[in-house]
């Protein structure tokens, strides 16, 4: 089977997928989104055939999709119900973790769902795990035992600022949890196995 990595090409709108070994391309993946320039997909192989991407259709509405490269087909996982959405990804144990979060300055609902990475993800039912009115900023980090997204708790003071914090949430009971103080999170990232 062997190790394979993925990179985007912006010029060509390709996402590849490349041997480690040889640095061979085994796959090329045509992007559809024309919409936004600073659009780069978020990419996650979870075994040697199935690789799951995030994409932008003509409508402006973000998808997740799934290919097989075994079959060289792509198929549809999920679909922002609102344009103006960007989809995060992670993997979360046997879990796919699917972020659907603004950009800002819009209005929209957050959401986050959860689905089986394991056997036949295309008959995987997706399941709400949480769900806001405000327009978080997300940049979903899993780690093995955490999710971590970044929380909108609202404005704060004459200037309307808006306050933002690092949270976890926990898939199985849905509770969330306040990790940082700061009012202005913007980035969360995993380095190595710490979230800084």
């Amino acid at each position: 089977a062997g190790a394979f990595y993925n990179y985007f090409v912006p010029r060509t709108k390709k996402l590849m997928i490349a041997s480690s070994a040889n640095k061979e391309i085994l796959d090329e993946i045509s992007i559809s989104n024309q919409l936004n320039p600073y659009f780069i997909p978020e990419t996650l192989m979870i075994d040697a055939n199935t690789f799951i991407y995030t994409d932008i259709n003509e409508q402006n509405l973000a998808g997740l999709l799934y290919y097989n490269r075994s079959t060289k087909t792509i198929k549809p996982l999920f679909k922002s119900a609102e344009n103006g959405t960007r989809i995060d990804i992670c993997l979360y144990k046997n879990d796919l973790i699917i972020g659907e979060f603004t950009y800002a300055g819009l209005n929209r609902v957050s959401n986050i769902y959860k689905m089986k990475a394991t056997g036949n993800i295309m008959k995987n039912s997706i399941d709400r795990i949480y769900s806001s009115q405000n327009a978080d900023i997300g940049n979903l980090v899993c780690t093995e035992k955490n999710i971590y997204f970044i929380k909108d708790l609202g404005s704060n003071g004459p200037q309307n600022n808006r306050i933002t914090e690092l949270f976890t949430l926990n898939p199985e009971n849905k509770k969330l949890k306040k990790i940082s103080n700061l009012k202005k999170v913007f980035q969360v990232i995993n380095m190595d196995g710490r979230v800084i």
